[in-house]
């Protein structure tokens, strides 16, 4: 059944590197009362637990991995919304800048591994390859991390795929914030869709993250902005009104993919 109306929680936390049980308990508390809200989807930033320690991820045990991603199924389940949130995937050696998504139930629905790796995580990180489009309540959900936004051709992509929403995930730093708000705003406007951009505070890796999680909406406006505070936001976003400015002016049907050379 395709909803018109879908509601999206926003959550902006100060998180620790290398303190898994301490995040553990923050996203816990905040994400619990949130459940008399009713969200559709939870987002929760880039690599919410784990944090950029690498050195302490490579010391994680195969059972640190699994309590990470039980946990998120178990909170999903016990509030009955989706969630979308960050994670380190380990496979076969390997290890991902990931997004987690479960759904209402705790099932694992589909993990996306991020394309554009920044700075030194090309040193630990493998690269994705696959994009990921999920289809919740009639809307299509596309899935994105961090740098990933600062590409185009990405959400050009999840775009012609259906995409009516695009969700990233960051721990985005300073003094970059206005490439941030700029690039999520640009995606939004180009391709006529919602973006949600959900990053963290305080530091990562020694780096400070710069928070401005947003809302945009087809039209390339922000509607909320979670600025540099700890909090959260809820927003109600409308299927209609993707479809009404693809209508209003279609982009996407003026594109002339023969003449572009990528």
């Amino acid at each position: 059944m395709c909803n018109d109306k879908l509601r999206v929680a926003l959550v902006q936390l100060d998180l620790v590197d290398s303190s898994i049980n301490l995040n553990m308990d923050k996203i816990r508390k905040t994400v619990l009362p949130l459940g008399k809200n009713k969200p559709d989807i939870i987002v929760i930033p880039e690599l919410a637990i784990e944090g950029y320690n690498f050195n302490y991820v490579k010391q994680m045990s195969e059972t640190d991995f699994n309590h990470i991603i039980m946990f998120y199924s178990d909170l999903a389940k016990e509030i009955g919304t989706m969630i979308v949130t960050g994670f380190v995937e380990k496979k076969h050696d390997r290890y991902y800048d990931a997004a987690l998504c479960v759904d209402k139930t705790g099932k694992i629905i589909d993990i996306y591994r991020k394309f554009h790796l920044w700075g030194k995580e090309s040193d630990f990180f493998t690269p994705g390859n696959q994009y990921s489009l999920l289809e919740v309540n009639g809307w299509k959900i596309g899935i994105g991390i961090c740098a990933d936004a600062g590409f185009p051709e990405f959400s050009r992509s999840l775009a012609l795929l259906g995409a009516d929403i695009l969700v990233y995930i960051s721990a985005w730093v300073k003094p970059y914030t206005d490439s941030w708000l700029l690039m999520c705003q640009a995606r939004a406007c180009e391709n006529q869709m919602y973006v949600i951009g959900v990053n963290r505070i305080g530091f990562a890796s020694g780096a400070e993250c710069c928070g401005n999680s947003v809302a945009i909406d087809p039209a390339g406006c922000i509607i909320s902005n979670l600025s540099e505070r700890e909090d959260f936001s809820l927003i109600d976003l409308e299927l209609s009104k993707v479809r009404q400015k693809r209508q209003e002016i279609p982009w996407l049907k003026m594109r002339k993919p023969s003449l572009y050379r990528l």
